[in-house]
């Protein structure tokens, strides 16, 4: 993990705190590119899953606009998830999962958080 640290100096986050979480026995960083099974297994697991994809794409827009979004379920159709966005009270939102994989695995860096809960 020593390239992780090189990045936290070069941007003067190297502090107590960062290496307090990285060297935490629950935390673990993978550097890869997720795949949708990636999700669909950390999901089932029951973690607590975030996407970062494109959500112009994802509404037929042009450009660029990178969104971070809670998953709130997978199954082999569809993705449901917590979409933040500006309208108010918004239900969940629920794509098919060829959309919802173009618009996240489709972006140059795709990022995929997992969060499990330790006891």
């Amino acid at each position: 993990m020593g390239w992780l640290w090189d990045i936290f100096k070069s941007l003067g986050l190297l502090k107590w705190e960062s290496k307090k979480i990285l060297d935490h026995p629950n935390f673990t960083y993978n550097r890869k590119k997720p795949e949708f099974i990636d999700l669909k297994r950390a999901f089932d697991k029951g973690a607590v899953c975030e996407v970062v994809f494109n959500s112009k794409a994802l509404n037929n827009e042009d450009g660029l606009s990178l969104h971070r979004v809670v998953v709130l379920g997978v199954n082999k159709d569809s993705i449901t998830f917590h979409d933040p966005r500006k309208e108010k009270n918004l239900p969940p939102r629920i794509e098919n999962k060829e959309s919802f994989e173009k618009t996240w695995l489709g972006i140059d860096e795709p990022e995929l958080c997992v969060y499990f809960k330790f006891l």
